[in-house]
């Protein structure tokens, strides 16, 4: 399997406990991602929205902010 296959599928594993309301396992699949795949879309996204969810906006905007760049033409 590819790096990208391996963080495709710990991303629908964070996907999942998301999902789940596991919010900070979830969180920590996420983090675990970018370690590896900096660029990962996905994860920023998912990760940025759980921490606006947590009330945690700076974080939040940061991830976003930077997905945003990664793909600016990207709803």
């Amino acid at each position: 399997m590819t790096n990208t296959g391996t963080s495709q599928t710990k991303f629908h594993r964070a996907l999942a406990l998301h999902r789940q309301g596991q919010a900070e396992e979830a969180a920590r699949g996420y983090e675990q991602i970018l370690l590896t795949e900096p660029l990962h879309l996905d994860a920023l996204i998912y990760l940025g929205s759980l921490r606006l969810g947590q009330g945690r906006a700076a974080d939040a905007e940061a991830m976003l902010r930077q997905a945003a760049a990664i793909a600016p033409d990207s709803p």
